[in-house]
């Protein structure tokens, strides 16, 4: 089938004649039309992998441009609708760093000193070594992405399968819900795996997602426009 195409019109504050053509004059060529964007990698797997989510992340950090950022998210939760409704959720929610509706009361906020212990027992550092680098460099994400990939794994070629958008969120609930005498060590306990299971990139976000901030000026609201236009545009019957 051939592949949709957006064309986008402005209107004429007059009418005009219809052009007429001279004898053997060829008509003009129309302005081409925006393409429709081409499917992500992971449409065919049904659920959307938090590298994508990590990636629309950078892209903010690395404008101060409202509408731009508008864009970004847009144009990924758009791709979410189409091939993977299930998600569409989460990924709300992880874009705009929260954990649960405000009604349910559940936020992150982890302590600076339980997330170093997870960063320096996720990728084989000494405290000491970890506390150092944040002190140097102001964001725990980096120090994280930092250990991430100087980290060496051992995969005897297997390729490790993607970190989920559902289970870090899904993960962020089960850490936020932990309690008891013990909920300090259980915490850690869980923060590392999950940053172990991540990219450079990735755990970048993951370290700070968990500390509640992501640092990259993206507020709410700019979501909750863009996934009005994401609706508007290109969401299923079933979505809408």
């Amino acid at each position: 089938a051939p592949k949709r195409r957006r064309c986008f019109v402005a209107a004429e504050d007059t009418e005009e004649e219809p052009a007429t053509l001279e004898a053997g004059e060829a008509p003009e060529e129309p302005e081409a039309c925006e393409p429709v964007a081409e499917a992500p990698d992971w449409a065919d797997a049904g659920c959307v992998p938090y590298a994508a989510i990590a990636a629309v992340f950078e892209k903010i950090e690395a404008t101060t441009k409202r509408l731009e950022i508008q864009g970004h998210v847009r144009d990924l939760l758009g791709q979410v609708m189409r091939h993977a409704p299930g998600d569409l959720t989460a990924c709300v929610f992880l874009l705009c760093n929260k954990v649960a509706p405000a009604f349910e009361n559940l936020e992150m906020g982890i302590g600076d000193s339980l997330l170093m212990k997870a960063v320096a027992h996720a990728f084989g550092k000494n405290a000491k070594h970890v506390k150092g680098e944040y002190e140097k460099q102001g964001d725990l994400g980096i120090v994280a992405e930092d250990a991430r990939k100087k980290q060496k794994t051992l995969s005897f070629g297997a390729k490790p399968k993607p970190l989920l958008a559902a289970k870090v969120l899904a993960a962020y609930r089960e850490i936020c819900a932990i309690s008891g005498s013990k909920s300090q060590d259980a915490k850690v306990g869980k923060m590392s795996r999950l940053m172990v299971a991540a990219t450079a990139p990735e755990a970048k976000y993951v370290t700070r997602g968990l500390q509640g901030k992501l640092r990259i000026g993206l507020a709410e609201t700019t979501v909750l426009i863009a996934l009005a236009h994401a609706l508007a545009e290109r969401a299923p019957p079933e979505v809408a």
